[in-house]
This record gives structure tokens, sequence and C-alpha cells, in this order.
């Protein structure tokens, strides 16, 4: 079966094109990490966060600008929380981060802001489907974000990506995530743009199954 140039870029443009990345990347670390080849991997965390963010917003329509506000706002808040949580512990609680996540500046990495953007991103899109007020959607969707901050942290501790002083991930923790997700998420609503991204619910459910597959085997 033979593919013209308007059928292959056709392909390249499709969501499904980007999923298929998405879910490549994410099987080839998680298979890579068991391997003799780990750290090669794990040093690679940086560039699937970008591909993963690049895949999920080159699929808004119309090139919307509210988009690209959004996204610059949640990247800068996302970086400025952690800059405040990693240089006075009074966030999160007192916490260090390691190499793995690339170039830091003020103590913190540069792409924690993608991570923040992604997960909101993500759930903001799959909530937007259930007809109920803004509030409440922000309000379960912060839930599920603590949840997945619950299931990436052991992770993220083996993996270096960050340590906690104390030895042990504190409450404080997960209760400022539950804020500042829900803070977030309210600020996503705002934004009038198109909320149906068909990248997103996949790039959510291939990261948490990611990180629940690494629990269980590092």
């Amino acid at each position: 079966m033979r593919f013209n140039s308007i059928q292959v870029l056709s392909l390249l443009k499709s969501p499904y094109f980007s999923i298929f990345i998405i879910l490549l990347f994410h099987l080839s670390g998680f298979i890579g990490m068991q391997t003799s080849y780990r750290q090669w991997f794990i040093d690679l965390t940086p560039l699937n966060l970008i591909i993963s963010v690049v895949m999920l917003l080159r699929h808004e329509r119309n090139n919307n600008p509210s988009v690209f506000l959004f996204s610059i706002s949640i990247f800068l808040l996302g970086f400025l929380v952690e800059v405040l949580g990693v240089n006075t512990g009074i966030v999160f609680g007192q916490y260090t981060y390691g190499p793995v996540l690339g170039l830091h500046l003020f103590n913190t990495p540069i792409l924690i802001g993608i991570n923040w953007l992604i997960l909101v991103f993500c759930i903001g899109v799959v909530l937007s489907k259930f007809d109920v007020i803004q509030p409440l959607k922000a309000l379960f969707g912060a839930f599920i974000m603590t949840s997945i901050d619950y299931i990436i942290e052991p992770v993220a501790i083996q993996l270096n990506f960050w340590r906690w002083d104390l030895g042990f991930i504190p409450m404080q923790n997960y209760i400022a995530w539950f804020i500042f997700s829900f803070l977030f998420l309210l600020l996503f609503y705002q934004f009038k743009f198109t909320k149906t991204n068909k990248v997103a619910p996949w790039l959510l459910m291939t990261q948490v199954i990611f990180f629940l597959l690494l629990n269980l085997l590092i």
C-alpha cells in the first residue's frame, strides 16, 4: 500500500500521530528503565516532557491566542510556585531538586512548569465534558491532580527528580498541591478556547499508567 505526500502530511497532522508518539516515548522509557541503560532513559525525562507538551498543544483549534496565553501563564505560575517552595519550604515542605529534570534556575528545574501545564490542561479538558459549575470541576480536578502527585512521588524520589529533606513526604505537600491545582484549574476555565483536545485524555491516561507501573517495579 502506497501513501502519497498529501496522505503522509495528513497523517503527521492528525491527533492519532501525536498519541502514537506519546505512547511510544512512554513505553520506550518504561522498558528502558528495566534494562542496564536505565540511567540513560531517566536522563531523557526532559525530552519526554517537551515532546508531550508539544504533541498536546499542536492540536488546539484555530490557533486561538488564548491557548498560548493560558499555557504561558500556567508554565510561569507553576515554575514560580516551585521556586518559592524549594527556596523557602513554606509551600510544599523542605525538598531539593536533583539534576534529572534539566537546567535549573533559582534551584528549580525550568521544565517543572511544563509538568504543571500538562496536568492542568489534560485534566481540565477531560472534566470540561461534564455539565457542572466550574468551581466543582476545579475541585474534582484538584483531587485528581493531588492523587496523581501521590502516585508520582515515590517514583520521583527513586529516580532522583527530587528528595525530601526530612526523609518522608509531608502532608503539607499534598495540601499545597490541592490548593494550587484548584486555583490553576479555575484559571483554565476562565480562558476562552475550545476545550476538546483529543490528545489530552490519552496523555493523562498514559502518564498515570506509566507511574503506576513504575511504582510496582522500582
